[in-house]
Protein backbone atom coordinates (compact mmCIF):
# COMPACT_ATOMS: atom_id res chain seq x y z
CA UNK A 1 0.00 0.00 0.00
CA UNK A 2 1.27 3.44 -0.84
CA UNK A 3 1.99 5.90 1.87
CA UNK A 4 -0.13 9.07 1.69
CA UNK A 5 2.90 11.13 0.67
CA UNK A 6 3.42 8.76 -2.30
CA UNK A 7 -0.06 9.36 -3.72
CA UNK A 8 -0.49 11.78 -6.61
CA UNK A 9 -1.96 15.22 -5.93
CA UNK A 10 -3.88 15.26 -9.22
CA UNK A 11 -7.58 14.44 -8.61
CA UNK A 12 -7.87 12.72 -12.00
CA UNK A 13 -4.99 10.38 -11.18
CA UNK A 14 -6.45 9.74 -7.74
CA UNK A 15 -9.79 8.79 -9.29
CA UNK A 16 -8.04 6.44 -11.73
CA UNK A 17 -6.13 4.83 -8.87
CA UNK A 18 -9.31 4.46 -6.85
CA UNK A 19 -11.14 2.88 -9.79
CA UNK A 20 -8.28 0.43 -10.31
CA UNK A 21 -8.21 -0.52 -6.62
CA UNK A 22 -11.99 -1.00 -6.53
CA UNK A 23 -11.78 -3.24 -9.59
CA UNK A 24 -8.99 -5.29 -8.02
CA UNK A 25 -11.01 -5.57 -4.82
CA UNK A 26 -14.00 -6.92 -6.73
CA UNK A 27 -11.80 -9.55 -8.41
CA UNK A 28 -10.23 -10.46 -5.06
CA UNK A 29 -13.65 -10.86 -3.44
CA UNK A 30 -14.63 -13.24 -6.25
CA UNK A 31 -11.49 -15.29 -5.63
CA UNK A 32 -12.28 -15.42 -1.92
CA UNK A 33 -15.77 -16.75 -2.63
CA UNK A 34 -14.31 -19.41 -4.95
CA UNK A 35 -11.67 -20.44 -2.42
CA UNK A 36 -14.22 -20.67 0.40
CA UNK A 37 -16.34 -22.96 -1.76
CA UNK A 38 -13.31 -25.13 -2.53
CA UNK A 39 -12.49 -25.33 1.18
CA UNK A 40 -16.06 -26.35 1.96
CA UNK A 41 -16.04 -29.07 -0.70
CA UNK A 42 -12.68 -30.43 0.45
CA UNK A 43 -13.72 -30.29 4.11
CA UNK A 44 -16.93 -32.16 3.30
CA UNK A 45 -14.96 -34.75 1.34
CA UNK A 46 -12.41 -35.26 4.13
CA UNK A 47 -14.62 -34.89 7.18
CA UNK A 48 -18.07 -35.68 5.82
CA UNK A 49 -20.79 -37.59 7.60
CA UNK A 50 -19.56 -40.84 9.15
CA UNK A 51 -21.61 -44.00 8.79
CA UNK A 52 -21.91 -44.44 12.58
CA UNK A 53 -23.51 -41.02 13.03
CA UNK A 54 -27.28 -40.85 13.32
CA UNK A 55 -29.61 -38.22 11.95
Amino acid sequence: MSMPEDLPDDPVLLKQLLAQLLSERTVDKGHIVDLKEQIKLLRDRLFGRKSEQTV
